[in-house]
């Protein structure tokens, strides 16, 4: 029995090194260098991609395009979160060495970030390597620095350093994440003014509520019932005012819940909202929106059924896709045709 215990010791001991040599490679290493130190990118207006990857086999590439404005995930059609690229390029920026580990702690730490760890490796404009590599561990007990190691080109350093953020208290590793989801914008309609040609607002449980709005100029706008019938007396003010509320509206949260097959369920509903906005440029954004069941009808609820009054399914643009939205941010797009008459 006891041999067993020294073969799986001996077993643990090898994995350890394994990781430990996998980790740190048989590159040439200079942890005397001061530029291990130097995590900090001074200009990331320099950064063209970022890849972060972590030991569970999560990778995200995050690449600025050509207009230096717009981040997209990876080679998709889909845009990068601005709020976190925001962050993760501010930490870029902003990171310091805040003291070195101590002499006692560096093997462990670097065992430690062998076995977990995410990397970040930073690419800048015209380079086909990585410019700087971080290894992210895990917090310092006081919460208040992370261990961190630099690969700097192809050199790593065998040294690792607790660095901190200015302005910041905590473990920078949370904020460097590896879904896809995470990373997705979540915008809907973003629509910056006197961009905006026409909207038709539907309401299929209530049609005469619905309505088209249509920009005839920078000041003008003309209002038709469901019918597409001229309303020839409204409060135009109100409509102006309306259509900017379509600046920025964002889904929620994406359906974590659901399985296709009960998102096809929704799908085949007719939806009680339904929202089209056509930009000066022709291009058609099309929503619908589904309340969201709290309770099914039953004798417990009258057979009557309970809907949600906090949050609503959205689909956007015929995708097979489900996304939730809070009222909170979308009942101001939710305006019968009645809020506009004078009253």
């Amino acid at each position: 029995m006891k041999k067993y215990g020294i073969v799986i010791a001996l077993l643990a001991l090898l994995a350890i090194l394994a990781w430990y040599a996998f980790f740190l490679g048989n590159q040439e290493s200079d942890a005397s260098s001061e530029a291990f130190s130097e995590f900090a990118i001074a200009d990331t207006a320099l950064i063209e991609t970022f890849v972060i990857s972590d030991t569970e086999n999560n990778s995200i590439t995050i690449t600025r395009k050509k207009d230096g404005k717009t981040w997209m995930i990876g080679d998709s059609e889909y845009k990068a979160l601005p709020s976190s690229v925001d962050l993760i390029t501010n930490t870029f920026q902003r990171i310091r060495v805040k003291q070195d580990v101590p002499e006692i702690a560096i093997e462990n730490i670097l065992t430690l970030l062998a076995v977990r760890h995410k990397k970040v490796e930073i690419f800048l404009k015209g380079e086909e390597k990585p410019h700087k590599t971080w290894f992210i561990g895990s917090a310092t007990n006081d919460h208040t620095g992370t261990y961190m190691l630099l690969k700097i080109g192809d050199t790593k350093s065998d040294v690792p350093y607790i660095t901190y953020k200015q302005d910041m208290v905590g473990s920078l590793d949370v904020r460097f994440h590896t879904t896809f989801q995470d990373w997705r914008f979540t915008g809907v309609f973003n629509y910056p003014p006197n961009s905006i040609k026409k909207i038709a607002v539907k309401f299929n449980q209530q049609i005469d509520d619905s309505y088209t709005i249509d920009v005839l100029g920078e000041s003008t706008v003309a209002l038709y019932n469901h019918q597409m019938q001229s309303v020839p007396v409204f409060d135009s003010s109100q409509v102006k005012h309306y259509l900017s509320h379509y600046k920025k509206i964002h889904y929620n949260d994406v359906n974590r819940e659901l399985t296709q097959g009960q998102v096809d369920s929704v799908f085949a509903l007719v939806p009680h909202y339904e929202i089209s906005v056509t930009d000066k440029n022709g291009k058609l954004n099309e929503v619908q929106v589904w309340k969201m069941k709290r309770k099914d009808a039953s004798p417990e609820t009258n057979n009557q059924i309970v809907w949600n009054p906090e949050k609503a399914w959205c689909r956007i643009n015929g995708t097979n896709e489900i996304f939730k939205v809070q009222y909170f941010s979308w009942d101001v797009l939710l305006k019968p045709l009645s809020y506009y008459r004078k009253k």
